[in-house]
């Protein structure tokens, strides 16, 4: 196991799970059902702004150095959100979204298809295990036939962000081989460059970096706009970014006017209370009261983000703030317009199984966890499941970025 899990680029130190983390079929078929409903309402949410998609980017806020990005609206709209991944928390009411990952960038995506084939064979058959890296594929080659399009694609990845020398990516490579693509690999900082030096633009392209991030990291987004060749198709297109806004999560929390009955129901059982961060009125547990006075004089109950942040950035925990610092960052909040804050939820303890991965002593826990189905084309195709090991010797607490937070699969009965 701990070769396995050295290989595939996992952290393996200090601890190792002894198996998948298995949930009953009520709870993982709900989970499935609730994640692919929230998505498509989510897309509603996005698309009711404008068909447009620079109306959108404009009304939710977006870097308006990311305008290039955007293809034809035809190709954005049916494209969107064919690849996603929410973050699910398990609560003593059940699950609770606090977020939607929309993007073929989506993290997790390789890692649960081979933790998956690695618990295969190790787990008994009435357990369901899922082949997400193939249903990418066969998704991947349906758009093709759809757009009219040959099997032909580049992945491009920050191939200098990944350890292993891209084995990640490459594992991508290799199934879309398997589907019958021509499919090559290439680093979107080396993009410019292998254009130049004779490489063929594919009709068909996967991204697999965040803009955003590459300007947050001072990058330049030139290689990215040079994808955009008329002809070309690249996915997932930036429009899924606007699914993946937090804004577009606080809209719909809120309860805009077209959602029907059942829709405002699922909303108000699976999505914490999610707003807007501006200086007006908030209806919060039946009392309508300013948004600003209820964040800071409760700042326990809350959490600030950033509404187009990833990977856990920009996202502050009123309860592990300074009462001051966190009244500056509710006033920033207010004067930038592009964040949100979301009623924190609290994860069940998951019973999971660990094992010391020098000496092989097991322990069982009960982990705080956040749950990721893997959505491709709007069905779920496996989930991640990421805990931390809280209470043994040399653990740390899950936060937003500790390396040794474990990640793993979570399956359930077949049914």
């Amino acid at each position: 196991m701990r070769r396995y899990f050295d290989k595939i680029g996992l952290h393996s130190e200090p601890y190792l799970p002894t198996g998948p983390v298995t949930l009953s079929a009520e709870l993982g078929n709900d989970l499935d059902r609730a994640s692919e409903r929230l998505l498509r309402l989510l897309r509603r949410t996005v698309f009711e702004i404008s068909e447009n998609p620079r109306a959108r980017h404009d009304d939710l806020g977006l870097d308006d150095r990311l305008v290039p990005l955007y293809q034809d609206p035809s190709l954005e709209s049916a494209c969107a959100t064919i690849l996603a991944r929410p973050d699910a928390i398990l609560t003593t009411d059940g699950w609770q979204f606090i977020e939607m990952n929309v993007s073929s960038a989506v993290g997790g995506t390789g890692y649960v298809h081979l933790l998956n084939e690695f618990w295969r064979d190790r787990i008994s058959p009435d357990l369901r295990i899922r082949s997400p890296l193939r249903d990418r594929s066969a998704m991947l080659a349906a758009t093709a036939t759809q757009f009219d399009k040959p099997k032909v694609m580049d992945l491009v990845g920050c191939t200098r962000d990944i350890k292993n020398d891209s084995w990640y990516y490459e594992l991508g490579v290799d199934d879309l081989r398997r589907a019958g693509f021509e499919a090559e690999l290439i680093g979107i900082e080396d993009y410019t460059d292998s254009l130049a030096g004779g490489h063929a633009p594919a009709p068909l392209v996967l991204h697999e970096f965040v803009a955003q991030d590459l300007l947050d990291a001072g990058r330049d987004l030139a290689p990215a706009v040079s994808l955009l060749d008329p002809g070309r198709i690249v996915v997932s297109p930036y429009s899924a970014e606007h699914v993946s806004n937090k804004r577009a999560l606080a809209r719909l929390s809120t309860g805009p006017e077209w959602l029907e009955p059942a829709d405002a129901e699922f909303v108000e059982r699976y999505v914490p209370w999610t707003r807007e961060v501006y200086d007006g009125p908030v209806l919060y547990k039946s009392r309508r009261r300013s948004l600003v006075d209820l964040v800071q004089a409760q700042r326990d109950r809350f959490v600030l983000k950033r509404s187009d942040g990833s990977q856990g950035n920009n996202v502050h925990f009123g309860s592990s703030t300074d009462a001051t610092v966190w009244n500056v960052l509710v006033e920033n909040a207010v004067a930038a317009g592009t964040w949100v804050v979301q009623e924190r939820v609290h994860s069940l303890g998951v019973p999971v199984e660990v094992a010391d991965s020098d000496g092989g002593e097991a322990s069982r826990i009960m982990a705080p966890s956040v749950f990721g189905p893997v959505l491709v084309g709007g069905v779920a195709s496996g989930c991640q499941v990421r805990y931390d090991t809280v209470g043994l010797p040399g653990a740390e607490v899950l936060t937003r970025s500790v390396p040794s937070v474990l990640l793993n699969c979570a399956v359930w009965p077949a049914r």
